[in-house]
């Protein structure tokens, strides 16, 4: 209860803050919501009132179905591909996407060996392949070896779109 009697008609104790806000009540006109900065009502206002009805706070204008919303964190531009918003400008992306609006689309790893071409060898890592042609053995293009880099779950020859990569014949 407040020393100067109650807040507005009804209601005897000032509401919970919703999160992310100040608030700032009086005896007269009810409450007033300021979201903090990176940080708005749902319906993307920075601020809002409450008022005291039938001795329950509730949204002065009925924009929140009587229910007093918490304010939310904006991320101007949005999140993208169903990422979170979380914190000003701060998106959580689901497991497929990252960067900092949930734009890149997190590269497919490749989960086999590229084929072994005739006359050669393949040494691999994570990323990539390296195939040697064996010795006195070489590529149509007269190169004895050539690089393949792993790009969206496919093998695909440095440089190049192809990942075919020819047989090494006999010099």
């Amino acid at each position: 209860m407040f020393p100067w009697g109650p807040l507005t008609p009804g209601c005897t104790d000032v509401p919970s803050a919703p999160h992310n806000s100040d608030m700032r009540c009086s005896v007269v006109f009810g409450c007033k919501v300021e979201c903090n900065q990176g940080f708005a009502a749902p319906n993307g206002k920075s601020s809002f009132e409450l008022k005291c009805r039938d001795r329950v706070w509730e949204d002065r204008f009925n924009e929140f179905n009587g229910e007093i919303p918490h304010c939310q964190a904006l991320c101007n531009p949005p999140c993208q591909n169903r990422g979170i918003c979380m914190g000003p400008n701060q998106c959580h992306c689901p497991g497929n996407f990252e960067g900092p609006l949930c734009e890149i689309e997190k590269a497919h790893p490749c989960l086999s060996r590229p084929p072994t071409p005739r006359g050669a060898r393949v040494y691999c890592n994570q990323t990539s392949c390296q195939v040697n042609c064996m010795p006195h053995h070489q590529f149509p293009n007269g190169e004895t070896e050539t690089k393949l880099t792993c790009m969206d779950g496919k093998w695909r020859i440095e440089g190049t779109e192809s990942g075919q990569v020819d047989n090494c014949d006999r010099k």
